[in-house]
């Protein structure tokens, strides 16, 4: 039996997420974090399918609840030549700023014993033996190689929606927009611009690029609504192509840090829920003494890769149609 604390190396969904799940289980785990909580990040803000169902049973949901969450049955899609009528999604899903999502999952993660460090950057070298350090550091870092989509991400006020959730398809990328708490509208799009374009997002001058994937009908309304400034973040250099890991990959990863899955699906959040909870079973045989760390890291690999692989597939085709 190991004796040492599970290290987690990120607390963003998956990071959190690993560690309430082992901490439920009864193993110590310590978490490094490189920023703080709350703080604001790129993200759609909706979490649907497998990865709510999975924070029902962690108990999570009914906090989400009271924390103002909004659960979304209704969406719309808009495109250059109309729009859809209102759909119902095939199951709930759960509307939640990550300001007030990853907080009270840090705050639920402390609550039942585990240990956060908060900011702390944490480097491969800094673990000394690896064994029994799961990474989850959210997306890889961005190489020499330049990539064209840029996410970025604000909250609204008074912004009328057709539907639980808009999607909006445009000529430079989309947009999704969805009604989290306090009435405030989550509005997240991905779009191609060049690097010196991007620096425009920086100073916070966003709405040219959200009108250019919204429909004509709706550009009034965000033009007459509130952005809450405070809330504007964007990334760049995004990439969206599956990586898979070889079963002999010694190194244990999970969630975004692993491989990005286009945001259209609205499954990014799910997954990152779901990757966490695939490798508990492993850690937990690891932390018994039945597997080898090495070993953990390639049945983790290989339970991801079985789940998520024709997710990102079907999700990559969708991606070059746009």
């Amino acid at each position: 039996m190991s004796l040492r604390p599970i290290t987690i190396v990120g607390g963003g969904i998956s990071g959190l997420s690993l560690g309430i799940d082992l901490q439920l289980k009864g193993l110590p785990v310590h978490l490094f974090e490189a920023g703080d909580y709350p703080r604001h990040r790129v993200c759609g803000e909706f979490l649907s399918g497998q990865g709510y169902r999975q924070l029902q049973e962690w108990g999570l949901a009914k906090s989400f609840l009271a924390a103002g969450a909004v659960e979304a049955t209704h969406f719309k899609c808009y495109g250059p030549a109309g729009m859809s009528p209102v759909l119902r999604l095939p199951s709930p899903a759960l509307c939640l700023s990550r300001y007030r999502m990853d907080d009270c999952m840090a705050e639920h993660f402390r609550e039942l014993g585990g240990h956060l460090i908060t900011r702390h950057r944490v480097h491969p070298a800094d673990f000394e033996p690896k064994e029994g350090t799961v990474w989850a550091q959210g997306r890889l870092a961005q190489t020499r190689q330049k990539y064209p989509w840029i996410g970025y991400k604000c909250h609204l006020k008074d912004y009328p929606l057709a539907a639980d959730l808009e999607m909006h398809f445009g000529r430079n990328g989309y947009v999704g927009l969805c009604r989290v708490e306090d009435g405030k509208i989550n509005v997240c799009g991905l779009t191609r611009m060049a690097e010196r374009e991007s620096r425009m997002l920086g100073k916070g001058r966003w709405l040219p690029w959200a009108l250019s994937s919204l429909h004509p009908s709706k550009h009034k309304s965000l033009q007459k609504a509130e952005c809450l400034e405070d809330s504007l973040c964007y990334t760049a250099g995004l990439q969206y192509k599956a990586r898979w890991f070889e079963t002999t990959r010694t190194k244990a990863v999970i969630g975004d840090h692993r491989t990005l899955i286009p945001p259209l699906t609205g499954n990014g959040m799910s997954m990152a829920v779901e990757s966490a909870h695939l490798a508990t079973p492993f850690i937990q045989s690891y932390f018994a003494g039945d597997l080898q760390w090495e070993e953990v890291c390639q049945q983790v690999n290989r339970a991801m890769n079985q789940r998520f692989r024709k997710r990102l597939l079907v999700a990559g085709l969708l991606q070059r149609l746009i």
